[in-house]
């Protein structure tokens, strides 16, 4: 996989190699804060290291845009995730067993990504030595997909209000159909979006009036990647895919999926995305200028990271959709207001914002009694102590306060 930028700070990068199979692991380890970091493992037959450092470097920036004191990390596992099922749990234990010592002290707590289902991760974690209990069992990573959906969504939202489209009017394409893209279709439909193409790593393919999205979640569930070669349509490239005349492209997928390259072919009027690093850099602002509008990467799949947190510490779904629909949706929209009146990318403008926060609260979990504070409460929430309904309770206030804390995204009424 090529890769179109680099990073201009360290990160520790861990490397394993398997021993009872042939594989090799990474762990990058982007940001810590209060010694701790998050973040999915990814388990495919060509994930690269180049990849998962700027993976990391993502899961830095989206703590960082949502204000939650943790570290962005990745992992990868370069294996075939769909091999024989005895010989991935094999490879998972042995990976959560070399990773034990920063698994147990949660210097890194590993996660649901490409290749890794729940049943996966409860694999390295038990291999890693946790004990498994009602609150430390990783349940709270399980909806991980569903929830960066539903950041997407609402990145789309905002994107489709900003250009004046009307919302159930409108066609979307998805690359990739795996966690994240089997629970955005189902987003989109709800709202009435046509959707006329879906891809996996087996192909894509197309239908100008819409698939039934209900045949396309019970093909998944029986076909997996092989999907669709069961929906009906017209098979396509994976570039005629992107570029589509839709109005809102959804990648969700493998990063890079928009280059320099192709970025003169999409025809889209709204990119998504709910993969990491679906866009390069340099090609944000050819797309601004051919008039695109391209919603951060790490903005709009946020959701994974905020809901996996508000989840652990016992808000129910609802109070999860109720502050994404409200609260995060405002500040893409505030992004994006913003950005337009001062001339800025949105990405430049999410940068700033995620980094200077995320520099603001490494400083500040270094002392103070606030900060203090929630560390003990989360280690007493942690052991059973402080009960659930006190921190369903006040969760909510608390992420709205360091959401916006800090922020440059805050419009002037």
């Amino acid at each position: 996989m090529e890769i179109f930028d680099k990073l201009t700070s360290n990160q520790f990068i861990c490397i394993l190699e398997g021993e009872a199979h042939p594989w090799t692991g990474y762990v990058v380890i982007d940001s810590i804060i209060n010694g701790k970091s998050t973040g999915g493992v990814r388990m495919m037959p060509d994930v690269t290291l180049p990849e998962l450092m700027h993976m990391a470097r993502a899961m830095t920036l989206k703590y960082g845009f949502l204000g939650i004191p943790r570290g962005g990390v990745k992992a990868g596992i370069i294996a075939d995730p769909e091999s024989n099922p005895v010989t991935k749990q094999e490879i998972l234990m042995e990976f959560g067993q070399k990773l034990a010592p920063i698994i147990q002290k949660r210097i890194y707590e590993p996660g649901m990504d490409m290749g890794i289902g729940p049943e996966d991760l409860s694999c390295i974690w038990r291999a890693a030595g946790l004990k498994e209990s009602r609150r430390l069992k990783p349940i709270s990573h399980a909806r991980s997909g569903y929830y960066t959906s539903l950041t997407v969504f609402a990145a789309a939202q905002a994107a489709v209000e900003k250009i004046g489209l009307e919302f159930n009017q409108c066609t979307t394409a998805l690359e990739g159909f795996g966690n994240v893209g089997s629970s955005l279709v189902t987003e989109y439909a709800k709202r009435g979006v046509k959707v006329v193409a879906v891809s996996t790593i087996n192909g894509a393919v197309y239908n100008s009036k819409g698939f039934s999205v209900e045949q396309l979640l019970s093909q998944y569930a029986h076909y997996k990647s092989q999907m669709i070669n069961h929906v009906g349509g017209e098979r396509i490239d994976l570039d005629e895919l992107l570029n589509l005349d839709v109005d809102i492209l959804s990648p969700c997928a493998r990063g890079w999926s928009i280059t320099e390259k192709n970025a003169g072919r999409i025809q889209a009027k709204i990119i998504a995305p709910g993969a990491n690093c679906a866009v390069s850099p340099e090609t944000e602002r050819i797309l601004s200028e051919r008039g695109i509008l391209s919603v951060p990467h790490f903005v709009a799949s946020c959701g994974g990271a905020l809901g996996s947190t508000m989840e652990f510490l016992g808000c129910t779904e609802e109070q999860i959709l109720h502050f994404i629909n409200n609260e995060v949706k405002k500040k893409i929209v505030n992004l994006l207001a913003i950005a337009e009146r001062t001339h800025q990318l949105p990405l430049d403008l999410a940068e700033k914002e995620a980094l200077g926060k995320f520099s603001k609260m490494q400083v500040v979990q270094q002392g103070g009694w606030k900060s203090k504070a929630v560390q003990v409460g989360m280690g007493l929430y942690k052991i059973g102590i402080l009960p659930t309904q006190i921190t369903r309770r006040l969760l909510p206030r608390y992420l709205r306060g360091r959401l916006w804390s800090d922020s440059i995204l805050v419009e002037d009424n």
